[in-house]
């Protein structure tokens, strides 16, 4: 409920029907200028997707088309090195 009230906050009084994917990429924006985790910014997108799938199901006759996008709107996060590369154990295979 959090995120989704985090999202509210964002788009204010517009009805939903008016949140483009511009406005999203607008958000995703926001989010990542405050500094927030790519995990913590994933699961916010993932928590309003999952509203919008509900609430499009809910007007299943309509054409209306949910503004977030999983490819486009998703954050990618780091990835750790292996142990072995990041504690440099395989520094003596090396000849130099």
């Amino acid at each position: 409920m959090s995120d989704l009230t985090i999202f509210s906050q964002f788009v204010d009084d517009m009805p939903l029907r008016n949140i483009t994917v511009k406005k999203f990429d607008q958000f995703v924006q926001m989010q990542s200028g405050q500094g927030l985790q790519p995990a913590t910014i994933n699961r916010r997108l993932s928590a309003i997707a999952s509203f919008f799938a509900y609430v499009i199901v809910e007007f299943e006759g309509d054409t209306w088309r949910s503004p977030v996008h999983g490819q486009r709107h998703h954050i990618r996060m780091s990835e750790h090195l292996p142990c072995d590369v990041a504690d440099n154990t395989f520094l003596p295979y090396w000849p130099w």
